[in-house]
């Protein structure tokens, strides 16, 4: 879902970034507990889609986090 959320861009962001740790947690959980389909492929699909989801409602992208970056 980087892919996807940075517009094709790699950014190296400095430190631990929470919302793709707390996304691929949740995907392991759904992964462990869940009995139908492919269980490894459903957790990775639900952490992708917490991911996006995360950086759509917030409006986060590469061009956000560059401007952001160059004023502080």
């Amino acid at each position: 879902m980087y892919f996807f959320v940075s517009n094709r861009n790699f950014v190296r962001k400095e430190g631990i970034y929470w919302p793709g740790v707390i996304s691929a947690l949740i995907g392991g959980l759904i992964a462990w507990k869940s009995k139908f389909f492919i269980p490894a492929l459903n957790g990775m699909i639900v952490s992708g889609i917490i991911y996006y989801c995360y950086h759509k409602i917030l409006g986060l992208t590469i061009s956000n986090e560059k401007n952001n970056s160059v004023k502080t």
